[in-house]
């Protein structure tokens, strides 16, 4: 596995377009938490992946396909755009400005290791916080009510 990681690494620093990224790779922030309280006074946490030294901001991802359009697609639905917009915000409130660019490094776990990177744009970061806060207003009604839906699905396969 670690031969495989070394491989997967190779791979991502030869790429011409992420190779770029990580050779400005900030190591004082990159894979350092940041703990803030939101605008709306609930306490957050985030762990960037990767920040580089012109304020750039990305995650990592290992996916079955690093296909930019097929990868975009399977981003959206696993809510990349959600946690990109928190990295953001925590971004913003640790350096007092937004990042330069978000987004993620996706690569696959299989060789050839094909990577991609796929840089979100304003309305998909906008998007992302949209879902961002209703994740926090599902909570938000979870913690008033004492029920929480895997509960819920948990008490019906008990009945």
């Amino acid at each position: 596995m670690l031969e495989q990681a070394h491989r997967i690494r190779d791979a991502l620093h030869a790429d011409p377009v992420i190779g770029e990224v990580l050779a400005a790779l900030d190591p004082a922030h990159s894979q350092q938490p940041h703990f803030w309280d939101d605008g709306a006074g609930r306490p957050c946490r985030c762990l960037p992946d990767v920040v580089t030294t012109e304020g750039r901001l990305f995650d990592l991802k290992k996916t079955r396909s690093a296909v930019p359009r097929r990868f975009y697609w399977q981003a959206k639905d696993l809510a990349y755009d959600l946690q990109l917009a928190h990295l953001a915000l925590g971004h913003e409130d640790r350096h007092g400005t937004a990042p330069a660019e978000v987004g993620v490094i996706a690569f696959e776990w299989e060789e050839p290791f094909d990577c991609c990177l796929l840089v979100m744009d304003e309305q998909d970061l906008a998007i992302g916080r949209e879902r961002r806060e209703e994740a926090f207003r599902r909570i938000a009604a979870c913690q008033a009510s004492g029920i929480w839906r895997s509960e819920e699905h948990t008490s019906e396969l008990q009945s």
